[in-house]
């Protein structure tokens, strides 16, 4: 790390409302190890979301971000919010 730069943030439900969205058709999310994070802030507006993509680490041995979620919380959050699983990339 160079340099730390303080940004101005919105979590995904509030902006929905903002801006009066009523659906996602594909929500793709690359947050730095955050993308969980992301995909939780939409809160009980999680429906919305027709498909999307984030990354996750396949296990904390190969993850890039200090305090990033695992595949395996990941996968549980997803099934639990009526997500199914239809494409995944091991590397």
């Amino acid at each position: 790390m160079v340099k730390e730069v303080e940004v101005q943030t919105t979590r995904l439900d509030t902006f929905l409302q903002e801006n009066d969205i009523d659906r996602i058709d594909f929500l793709h999310i690359d947050a730095q190890g955050h993308d969980l994070k992301v995909l939780r802030s939409l809160g009980e507006r999680l429906p919305v979301v027709v498909a999307g993509q984030i990354e996750v680490p396949l296990n904390s041995a190969v993850a890039l971000y200090q305090q990033q979620h695992s595949l395996e919380d990941t996968v549980q959050f997803l099934a639990e919010s009526g997500f199914k699983i239809t494409n995944r990339k091991d590397q």
